[in-house]
């Protein structure tokens, strides 16, 4: 990848139901050049799937990351008893056998029992268990509280036809809901609104010879979060991604990059060991990612009633 097609897979992150011509103006590039780059993302792998669901307005749960060191012999079977587990979302290999494992709950009285299993089926070693924060970027400039809708049938059947591709074409969907395009358009447009739906993509960037690396960083006492992800995306970009805060782990945060060599994140690495914002810095670099269905996927289907 270049930094043209790290901006691609940004933006398809946050909404991959956007355009080829809207990709394009935020480019400035043609339509028929992002068409292409977007072809070569999903031929090389690179993006496995356009992903398409509710937002914990419209189902609550809590978004949970488990990182250890696992001792498995077999890391095949070990990440398959984990995709067993209805609240497992994701898990990514990194070397070593070091693992980042994604994972939604209803609620938090969930949490002893997805942590008790994840870390004796994932035979896991110096582990975190880190509840998911707002992130930075987002803090004091949340809107007001959105109000409380219900999805009706059709909302879930919507989202049901959109859920393994949202690039579905409307006309496609409509055919499949036996509902008109203009309902589908109109239905989608108030989920969209009332932040009830959300797109991205499944990617696998080291499909390529790209290399996404994690910082698990012990911050120093009062250091701002809002301040540090301004100074990562401005002193650090393209090569910064984001970055994760845990409401249950003040002082920890994970930090992804994406650079083209060891040497580039290693000099990155010694760069920020020099802002003074960091008491420690470990890094894993991703192997794999596997994505699994959860309760969440269990009850669309449920509701939808296919």
């Amino acid at each position: 990848m270049d930094e043209t097609d790290l901006h691609i897979t940004g933006i398809m992150h946050g909404n991959s139901r956007i355009s080829i011509r809207e990709l394009g103006d935020i480019l400035d590039l043609s339509v028929n050049s992002v068409h292409k780059r977007l072809n070569a993302l999903v031929d090389d792998g690179v993006i496995e799937t356009f992903v398409f669901g509710p937002t914990e307005i419209s189902i609550p749960n809590v978004s949970i990351l488990i990182i250890g060191n696992s001792s498995c012999k077999s890391m095949d079977d070990c990440v398959s008893k984990l995709g067993k587990n209805k609240n497992v979302l994701k898990v990514i290999v990194g070397l070593d056998n070091k693992l980042f494992i994604s994972c939604i709950i209803p609620d938090i009285t969930h949490l002893r029992e997805l942590s008790d299993y994840v870390i004796t089926e994932g035979e896991l070693e110096n582990y975190k268990v880190g509840i998911f924060d707002i992130p930075p970027c987002c803090k004091g400039d949340e809107k007001a509280e959105p109000k409380k809708h219900k999805l009706t049938k059709l909302d879930y059947r919507i989202i049901h036809s959109f859920s393994k591709n949202s690039r579905r074409p409307i006309s496609e969907v409509s055919e499949e809901l036996d509902v008109s395009p203009k309902t589908v358009k109109r239905r989608l447009a108030n989920l969209e609104k009332n932040r009830l739906t959300c797109s991205g993509i499944h990617w696998q960037p080291t499909m390529t010879n790209d290399i996404i690396t994690y910082l698990s960083v012990t911050l120093n006492p009062d250091v701002d979060l809002k301040e540090l992800f301004a100074l990562l995306r401005n002193n650090y970009c393209p090569n910064f991604i984001t970055f994760y805060s845990f409401g249950n782990l003040p002082d920890f945060v994970l930090i992804l990059f994406w650079t083209k060599t060891m040497r580039q994140m290693n000099d990155i690495q010694q760069a920020l060991r020099k802002e003074g914002s960091f008491k420690s810095i470990r890094s894993n670099m991703q192997y794999r990612a596997y994505h699994f269905d959860t309760w969440i996927d269990d009850l669309i289907e449920k509701r939808a009633e296919f």
